[in-house]
């Protein structure tokens, strides 16, 4: 097939071949570089909500830590960063919920997650807090009067 060819038909065809092939190649390689991109896109966007789901529990630790801190010790001055802390932790579960839209299952669990800590700060947190609160007014004046003056 090729005899019949003279050289600069050969040469031709050689150079055609090698041009195919390298666009072949070049093809391949921006669509694995897509690829790459895109997860690379995603494995980001994996972290962002990871990062968020951390900080959610730090914040909640660190409030439970407040309110057990004041139970025990009845020092008012551990709740003082327990409204910022409260503000942060819900910043942190709608950031996780903004960053979760495009996967419905695991928005729903966060959204599920904001309103159990939501009640659990208004039904469990500040209950106890009060109730630590009245308990310790109640030792101040028990004291008071048992003190002789």
């Amino acid at each position: 097939m090729f005899s019949n060819l003279n050289l600069k038909k050969k040469l031709y065809a050689g150079f055609g071949a090698i041009l195919v092939i390298l666009l072949v190649l070049m093809t391949i390689a921006y669509d694995n570089f897509i690829r790459l991109s895109e997860a690379n896109r995603l494995d980001r966007h994996t972290l962002e909500v990871i990062q968020q789901a951390d900080q959610f529990e730090t914040t909640t630790l660190q409030i439970q830590t407040a309110a057990r801190a004041f139970i025990l010790t009845g020092n008012e001055s551990v709740l003082t960063p327990l409204p910022q802390l409260e503000q942060a932790m819900r910043t942190h579960i709608a950031r996780a919920i903004a960053l979760t839209t495009d996967n419905p299952p695991q928005n729903n669990r966060f959204r599920q997650l904001e309103v159990m800590v939501d009640n659990w700060v208004i039904h469990i947190v500040r209950k106890q807090i009060e109730i630590a609160a009245h308990w310790a007014m109640l030792r101040m004046r028990l004291t008071r009067s048992a003190t002789p003056t």
